[in-house]
């Protein structure tokens, strides 16, 4: 084993359990069922007459919608993060404080909590392994918090020989591999990709220029940082010598790290209005054969807490970063939020917004634009 692997090792120390989390209180107000809590307010649309919330423990769970009325979970800056696996989930965990659990009507649970020093909420959720889950739960999270933007924080393997474990990379770019056709002339491949969101990149290489981010780990390390594609499938790669590994070599010879989870969040964020989203992974293994060995030692949790610690410091720069003052202005936006739920006119629409008339094919004016809030009304979101 590596003296490298040796050190990350012997200086890894588990990062706490983080703060208890805190029983929220409800109350019923009409039609609105409000949640509160250290954290934020949740409010609720609920078609049920006379629904009562609850706190049960430190889970609440909210009134399923009918379809027709339903619901809207509406908490401004709010952050979802993805973690495919509970080591990961614990490391990112490690760096919050101040933690409601929330249950999902189908039964997913998220825990909700502040970055210290920041704004933000972050809604933490364990997906599991695999695109296809991480793609529905990724949907289901967005369309329930509205976030500002989606993270995918975890471990993954280095595909290069210059990234060494424990480095951290961000992903500029998602290969969704398994795309492709396959004949009696071979396999070509027919690619997916997704590219991170530049601002999210563009503050992550502010991050790693500062350097600070490596305050935030649990025991002292000065991994590297690498900006670089990942490919994302189904497949845990260890081997440098099969079909696979050929395959990514011929196809996707930029990928730095193959991971399982990207390319569904990906999807998910390109059909919500392409809300911003970024990969940020921990190299584990060199999927070369001795992933197992890697494992043993634990080097998956060392790696975990890597990439969350630089994902926790890349909320803290988003929170910091102010937008240019004079200049052009911003061009008119509207927020996928303010649109009409099919079936229920009258959902608020921002200030200056234009709102389509069923059935006409035309626009019908609103009023002059207002003052709206910079860290929603980004770009057009339509």
């Amino acid at each position: 084993m590596t003296g490298q692997l040796a050190t990350l090792i012997h200086t890894h120390v588990q990062a706490s359990a983080g703060a208890k989390a805190r029983v929220g209180r409800a109350r019923v107000t009409g039609p609105l069922v409000i949640v509160e809590s250290g954290i934020s307010t949740l409010r609720a649309r609920s078609a049920i007459t006379g629904s009562r919330a609850r706190s049960a423990g430190a889970i609440i769970k909210l009134p399923k919608p009918s379809s027709s009325s339903g619901w809207q979970v509406n908490v401004s800056g709010t952050v979802v993060v993805l973690t495919p696996m509970n080591l990961e989930y614990k490391a990112m965990r490690a760096q919050l404080a101040q933690f409601q659990r929330i249950r999902h009507p189908e039964g997913t649970i998220f825990e909700v909590g502040k970055l210290p020093g920041t704004p933000w909420r972050v809604a933490l959720l364990v997906t599991g392994e695999g695109n296809n889950t991480a793609a529905v739960l990724a949907e289901r999270a967005i369309s329930w918090f509205q976030p500002e933007a989606l993270l995918v924080v975890g471990v993954a393997g280095g595909l290069k020989d210059d990234i060494e474990l424990g480095d951290v990379v961000v992903a500029t770019w998602v290969h969704g591999y398994h795309g492709g056709k396959e004949d009696a002339g071979g396999f070509r491949a027919r690619p997916r990709g997704w590219a991170g969101t530049h601002l999210l990149e563009q503050a992550a290489r502010h991050v790693e220029a500062d350097g600070r981010w490596t305050q935030r780990l649990p025991a002292p390390a000065r991994p590297t940082v690498h900006f670089k594609p990942v490919a994302a499938g189904e497949v845990v790669l260890n081997s440098q010598d099969t079909p696979l590994a050929r395959q990514l070599r011929r196809n996707y010879d930029d990928a730095a790290a193959i991971e399982m989870e990207s390319a569904g969040a990906g999807t998910a964020a390109h059909l919500n209005a392409s809300i911003p989203m970024l990969a940020i992974r921990g190299i584990s293994d060199k999927a070369d054969g001795e992933k197992h060995l890697s494992d043993a030692a634990g080097l998956q949790p060392v790696a975990a807490s890597h990439a969350a610690a630089f994902a926790a410091a890349l909320l803290a720069e988003l929170a910091t970063t102010q937008p240019a003052s004079g200049g052009r202005p911003p061009p008119a936006t509207i927020r996928r939020r303010d649109f009409p739920p099919p079936g229920r006119p009258g959902w608020p629409v921002p200030p200056g917004a234009r709102r389509a008339v069923p059935g006409t094919g035309t626009d019908s004016p609103r009023p002059a634009a207002a003052a709206a809030s910079p860290a929603r009304w980004t770009g057009c979101r339509c």
